[in-house]
């Protein structure tokens, strides 16, 4: 993937104002535990696009809303590559890329009430035993708030969810490749639901093509039966 210099992307005034509002919110102490959105070191496009194929991603910032059409995108060349659809069969994509800047969140200071060590009956094993569960029960409660602010921020419209494809056989990575054959190939929706191979689930003709259909249009490709034409993929920042 050629090396080019990122563009900013343009912002609209309502999610300027919004994010604003957000880290306003944060700041006085009357948001949620903060989320902090901070500079990473420079990264090659080689690492942007393994962590967008990763599957790995779960949300991104708004100002980094195009790259979750990008990962999709991104997603949909990747099941052309897992079915060897030729190159020039494939769909012309601008691939915008996540910053890879780091997006945390730092637990609240807590103490963590460790119980005493029975002198009489205690061995070191039983002790370490009871402190773990101490520390398992105060993590999960710092994992509680930490969720309870991403909760906040994803419907203040702040971070977006990213659809993931766990491996090759989930959900979205079979779909995926049913719109790759119907798009790419020109399989019809029986087709694919007569494959055994493509189609190990049974799923029926009806969902396929609700599924084709809306992964279509989410990359920006369009619903139907194109005809063929010579295509080749390139990635922009």
């Amino acid at each position: 993937m050629a090396e080019q210099n990122r563009q900013p992307e343009n912002l609209s005034p309502d999610v300027i104002e919004r994010v604003s509002k957000f880290v306003a919110d944060i700041a006085s102490g009357k948001g949620p535990p903060p989320i902090s959105f901070s500079a990473a070191p420079p990264t090659t496009y080689r690492q942007l696009e393994e962590d967008m194929a990763s599957g790995r991603l779960r949300r991104l910032p708004v100002f980094e809303c195009s790259a979750r059409l990008g990962i999709l995108r991104l997603q949909f060349i990747q099941a052309c590559e897992r079915l060897e659809i030729k190159p020039e069969m494939r769909p012309k994509f601008e691939i915008h890329a996540t910053s890879l800047n780091p997006i945390t969140i730092q637990p609240r200071p807590l103490v963590v009430d460790l119980p005493a060590f029975d002198v009489r009956h205690d061995s070191v094993k039983e002790w370490i035993a009871r402190a773990d569960h101490a520390w398992k029960r105060l993590s999960r409660q710092i994992a509680k708030e930490c969720v309870k602010s991403i909760r906040i921020a994803e419907r203040k419209d702040i971070l977006i969810r990213v659809k993931r494809p766990r491996s090759r056989s989930s959900n979205q990575a079979m779909r995926m490749e049913w719109a790759a054959l119907h798009y790419c190939e020109k399989w019809s929706y029986a087709e694919i639901h007569n494959s055994a191979k493509h189609n190990p689930k049974r799923c029926g003709v009806r969902q396929i093509t609700t599924a084709v259909q809306r992964i279509l249009r989410e990359v920006g490709l369009p619903v139907g039966s194109p005809g063929r034409r010579t295509l080749t993929h390139s990635v922009r920042p």
